[in-house]
């Protein structure tokens, strides 16, 4: 099982992250969740995270 994109980046507390898995189903994550299960995100995909969504960024 693993993610195969991230379908949309809620900005609310905690940061919500709604998925599409490899088999089709949606999922969805908070950022610490997310976190716990970092194996499943390939690294374009938390590379999506940081330059596109910028869940990381301080406003």
């Amino acid at each position: 099982m693993a993610i195969m994109r991230i379908l949309a980046v809620y900005r609310t507390s905690p940061v919500m992250i709604v998925v599409e898995m490899e088999e089709g189903s949606m999922l969805e994550l908070s950022l610490h969740e997310l976190a716990d299960v970092y194996e499943l995100l390939p690294p374009p995909l938390w590379q999506e995270l940081v330059e596109q969504y910028r869940v990381f960024q301080v406003r």
